[in-house]
């Protein structure tokens, strides 16, 4: 009987020991991102929510409270919340979290009362929350790391691996987030050798600033070129680049969403009749953007059919010779003024029959040429390309 006793106590033993074993376990400690960053939202979709967790703790591994510490870039994230609620750190009687905005640190501690025979607390709830703005660019992470963890005393888990986080800003995809171009006229026409203007306004839909924009004009037809792209008090043409033989990059910089309009200067550059379509497309960038719609627009010029002569005004000087772009003088002396599509004169000379003028030699641009030999002038236009 005796020794029936002791086997029992012997098995018990042995019970209690298997089951404490059993019960203690090991926790994986990661910081969890519990809301997704709206970086062209408002204030309050831009909150940062971060949670250190150890995931489902086990009552029989006593966590009665825990001291953390976690590091974050203050340039990047302003941290100033902490939630309590729905968390282990809701069953606390003691707890207090303190954020050091300069050095970057969200330090708290915690515990359960501290009686004869505390509490420990249990469940799969995140340990404690704590929340900011995410104040950087689109291009910036917001890294979070636990410098400093440590349970108090008595917790029977262990702690395996500590898992940093690493959030990014996104931008919400939403229709009305377009950048979008409108043509302000129809039904446009063009004659050989010869320009014309065409008004292209800008649409930033909801949004309020933009500082960078780059957009492809492509134009379906080698019949018209585009010579030159202006902008206006609200926006700035910072380069055009040329990508193939009909296909242009333009960079602009956008100063007031106000009066947003670019003035395209299309030239007419062959004399056969054709309708050309010029495509507008935005170019996404590295830049941060919050357009997330880019809808295309397009226009059509008829480009209309003209007669051979490249001179603007019938022939008075008789002793001109024009060909191929070259002037020189059968005899008199010629006073030659060149004048840009604004009517600034650029350039003046004096040619005779020793003397030739190239007006091939001229940048590329619109220009008027008056040819004066006394009494009698002739203006001769050219288009260099």
């Amino acid at each position: 009987m005796i020794r029936s006793f002791k086997y029992l106590i012997f098995a018990l033993g042995l019970l209690i020991f298997s089951n404490s074993l059993a019960e203690s376990k090991s926790y994986n400690l990661e910081l969890l991102d519990m809301n997704t960053i709206d970086l062209c939202g408002k204030v309050f979709q831009k909150d940062v929510i971060i949670a250190p967790s150890l995931g489902n703790i086990a009552k029989s591994d006593s966590l009665i409270g825990f001291e953390i510490v976690i590091e974050y870039n203050p340039d990047i994230v302003q941290m100033n919340q902490q939630f309590y609620t729905s968390t282990m750190s809701q069953f606390f009687q003691f707890k207090n979290t303190t954020f050091d905005k300069e050095r970057g640190e969200i330090i708290m501690e915690g515990f359960v009362s501290l009686d004869a025979y505390p509490n420990p607390v249990s469940g799969n709830y995140p340990l404690v929350a704590f929340g900011g703005t995410f104040i950087g660019d689109c291009e910036q992470d917001a890294d979070f790391k636990i410098k400093y963890f440590y349970p108090i005393d008595g917790f029977k888990g262990s702690i395996d691996t500590i898992k940093d986080i690493s959030i990014k800003g996104v931008i919400a995809d939403k229709p009305e987030r377009k950048l979008a171009f409108i043509p302000t006229k129809d039904n446009l026409s063009i004659k050989a050798d010869s320009s014309i203007v065409v008004n292209i306004g800008l649409d930033l839909g909801i949004m309020n600033t933009l500082n960078y924009w780059r957009t492809r004009i492509t134009i379906e037809n080698d019949s018209l070129s585009l010579l030159e792209v202006n902008g206006n008090n609200s926006i700035v043409v910072k380069n055009v680049t040329k990508e193939d033989q009909n296909s242009y990059l333009v960079d602009l910089e956008v100063l007031d969403k106000e009066d947003l309009n670019l003035e395209l200067i299309i030239n007419s550059i062959k004399k056969q009749a054709s309708n050309v379509n010029i495509n507008l497309e935005t170019v996404e960038s590295t830049e941060c953007i919050c357009a997330t719609n880019f809808p295309e627009s397009s226009f059509v010029i008829e480009n209309k059919e003209t007669k051979d002569s490249v001179v603007s005004s019938v022939r008075s000087v008789k002793d001109l010779v024009y060909s191929n772009g070259v002037i020189r003088s059968i005899d008199k002396t010629l006073i030659i003024e060149v004048y840009n599509y604004t009517g600034a004169m650029i350039e003046s000379e004096i040619c005779n029959f020793n003397k030739v003028y190239d007006t091939n030699l001229l940048d590329k641009g619109i220009y008027f040429i008056k040819v004066t030999d006394g009494s009698n002038t002739e203006i001769i236009k050219k288009i260099n390309n």
